[in-house]
């Protein structure tokens, strides 16, 4: 029941993040140009290529080794030996961004120094959310996420009116400040693990034993690789579009992708959580793996018919967004799998760090990443930003078969490959349709088939899913009456 509650915790906050999410974009994107929109697409994804890089894995290595001991002096050594290093890379280059910006850029531009602040502050906001989430304090992290959304929206509907600052300079420095906010918060409501004795390095030779600096490097060091890889597989589509295309079918692209994060609700909780109960589960050396197959089901039911559900009703949500950006109506069918997939792909992967295979990850990363880049070449010159879509939707297919592959080939289990398969192929259908027709007869016709198919296959999982919804919804009403 406690996992439980975490899980509901956790989604009623996503759930509210994705009502935040439809009614705020809307008005971000009614307010700037689809080229301001997609100029911040890229501004976002350059601090996340830094991050990638000057983490050195060291985020993963945090996950992994956080349950190694219990004690809470061993949390603050663990969190200063991981966060020590990517901080001080962080800050460092910061310094080389700003004397660029102060001695050599000619044209000033204020993108500097606000880049400059933003790796800092992503790199620390890094460590900072994981510490909440690694103690599974789910409603003051849903509390953080729904915060920094609605900082960062009255900011930009502040500055553009008040204002008459750059739209690119006003929605990248919202950005900026909304995550400097969350990230203090964070560390204020963490601050006993923040303190500054598990940064000094007083406390190696005490917990050295447990997991020494050498491991945690060992540990990381493959997630550079492939990271990077990462990125460029994730990032391809926003760049090749700017480079094949232009500027405004960026700013539609981005807007589909933000509306496809109405995801987040499933995704993101599921990833917070997944990822301690994971290790916590494998570190009881329990040897039923019953836990890690029910979790992919049930993952896999909610996915899939949200992503459905979004399909769906792709024609509405796009309506909110203005006139400039209705051509991403049809970008969104294929954009799902992005989520979809990929958290997917979380509930079966684990396997591979369970074993400390690392290197598995880059095999896949590299093989998804040539994926990505062939298929954006060739598809974004034929059909646009759809193309873009398209190959980002195959390749998180891929993406989701290798790691499940590597993951069973460390750590077996049976997971419903048949079933998640059945489910795919169905889904791929479906999408290919919504990608070059609106809503239709043919198009509900078809999601009712869906669910139907998905009803046969998952009865005693679905069933299950309703019995622990009613269970929690009674364990509330107990504690309120």
């Amino acid at each position: 029941m406690n996992n439980q509650k975490h899980f509901f915790n956790l989604f009623i906050g996503m759930g509210l993040n994705v009502i935040l999410g439809i009614i705020t974009t809307p008005i971000i994107t009614r307010l700037v140009n689809p080229e301001d929109y997609g100029d911040l697409a890229l501004f976002t994804l350059f601090g996340n290529v830094f991050i990638l890089v000057a983490m050195l894995g060291h985020d993963q290595s945090y996950t992994r080794f956080y349950y190694a001991s219990e004690e809470s002096r061993y949390k603050k050594y663990i969190l200063g030996a991981t966060a020590k290093t990517p901080i001080i890379i962080s800050i460092v280059v910061a310094l080389i961004i700003f004397l660029y910006y102060l001695f050599i850029d000619k044209r000033q531009t204020p993108l500097y120094p606000i880049f400059a602040t933003y790796i800092i502050v992503l790199t620390v906001g890094v460590f900072s959310n994981l510490t909440v989430r690694l103690k599974l304090r789910t409603t003051l992290y849903s509390l953080i996420i729904n915060m920094q959304k609605l900082l960062y929206v009255a900011l930009v509907v502040f500055a553009v009116y008040f204002s008459n600052l750059d739209h690119l300079v006003i929605l990248a420095g919202s950005t900026v400040i909304a995550q400097t906010a969350v990230c203090i918060a964070g560390i204020l409501a963490e601050r006993e693990s923040w303190k500054i004795t598990g940064f000094s390095g007083n406390l190696n030779s005490q917990y050295n034993d447990i997991v020494s600096a050498r491991e945690i490097t060992k540990y990381g060091f493959p997630f550079i690789f492939a990271n990077l890889c990462n990125w460029i597989f994730t990032g391809a589509d926003k760049v090749m579009i700017k480079m094949f295309s232009n500027g405004t079918e960026l700013g539609i692209y981005a807007s589909a992708v933000s509306v496809v994060g109405i995801f987040s609700i499933v995704t993101t909780t599921f990833s917070t959580i997944w990822g301690p109960l994971a290790v916590e589960e494998y570190e009881r050396k329990n040897e039923d793996r019953t836990f890690f197959v029910k979790a992919c089901d049930y993952v896999c039911i909610v996915l899939f018919a949200m992503g459905g559900c979004v399909v769906l009703g792709k024609d509405l949500i796009v309506y909110l967004l203005g006139a400039k950006y209705r051509e991403a109506v049809f970008l969104i069918p294929f954009l799902t799998l992005h989520p979809v997939m990929y958290t997917l792909s979380e509930s079966t992967a684990y396997g591979i760090n369970f074993a400390k295979k690392t290197n598995y990850h880059i095999v896949v990363s590299v093989a998804c990443c040539i994926t990505n880049i062939v298929l954006n070449y060739f598809l974004i010159q034929e059909i646009g930003s759809l193309g873009a879509a398209i190959s980002t939707g195959i390749s998180y297919t891929l993406f989701f078969a290798l790691r499940t592959k590597f993951s069973c080939k460390c750590f077996k289990v049976k997971y419903s490959i048949g079933k998640i398969t059945v489910m795919t192929v169905m889904y791929y259908i479906f999408i290919l349709y919504n990608s070059y027709n609106r809503i239709d007869y043919i198009s509900v016709i078809m999601f009712i088939c869906c669910v139907v198919v998905t009803i046969i296959m998952y009865r005693v999982r679905m069933l299950e899913l309703v019995k622990l919804s009613f269970d929690y919804v009674k364990s509330i009403f107990k504690k309120l009456f």
